[in-house]
């Protein structure tokens, strides 16, 4: 029959093994060229959206619904954790490792920082100009977030602004112009090395949607 697979999102913890997330509520864990069911069972039958491990080689998931649980892959149960608890959303859009250890949560409105334990920190707004000429964004619909090697945290949307915007030292600059990430909605961003590779589509209201993959490297 058919084994073929769609792989959403992987994570890797040397040495151990790679986790595959698929299209579907399950997990595959890959040891030596070998793929199996990941234990413990996911807890829903909601399709998984992104995956990230954290200190101490625990797995940390999201599903559709946007509920965040984390596991150790021995372990017989997940636990459950909301950052709204910090003023962000419990619908959680894309995990990210964070240079502490933790991970950086984007959410359906802000960004949340989680340390393993719990959410210490939140995100809803950022000091910079909106398209309709408000002085503030509202972080709505974060669909993306990366934690480059500078460890400055990049997060783009699906639809609420264009470009990615960059959280360096409590301030928040927009990188949304023809010389740097470009002006499409950032749907996913991804660290590979110290390259950030930005995942990029036009408004979905056009007839035929248009996307890009943009690189970027030594701050260019």
């Amino acid at each position: 029959g058919d084994k073929s697979v769609t792989v959403v999102d992987t994570a890797n913890c040397p040495p151990g093994p790679v986790v595959l997330a698929l299209n579907a509520p399950a997990l595959e864990v890959l040891r030596e060229g070998v793929a199996r069911v990941a234990h413990p069972a996911l807890p829903s039958g909601d399709k998984l959206r992104s995956i990230a491990f954290i200190q101490g080689g625990r797995l940390a998931v999201v599903c559709g619904s946007g509920e965040l649980w984390v596991a150790d892959l021995g372990s017989d149960r997940w636990e459950t954790y909301d950052p709204s608890v910090v003023g962000a959303n419990q619908l959680v859009n894309a995990l990210a490792p964070a240079s502490d250890g933790g991970l950086w949560v984007a959410t359906h409105l802000g960004l949340a920082h989680f340390d393993g334990g719990r959410f210490t920190d939140g995100q809803t707004v950022a000091g910079v100009p909106t398209e309709d000429g408000h002085d503030k964004l509202i972080l709505r619909g974060l669909t993306a977030v990366v934690e480059d090697a500078q460890g400055r945290v990049w997060v783009g949307s699906g639809g609420n602004f264009r470009g990615a915007l960059c959280l360096h030292r409590a301030r928040w600059t927009p990188y949304a112009g023809p010389d740097d990430v470009g002006s499409r909605f950032v749907h996913s961003i991804k660290r590979i090395g110290n390259d950030l590779w930005f995942a990029e589509l036009d408004d979905d209201r056009t007839a035929y949607q248009e996307g890009q993959l943009v690189r970027l490297r030594d701050g260019v």
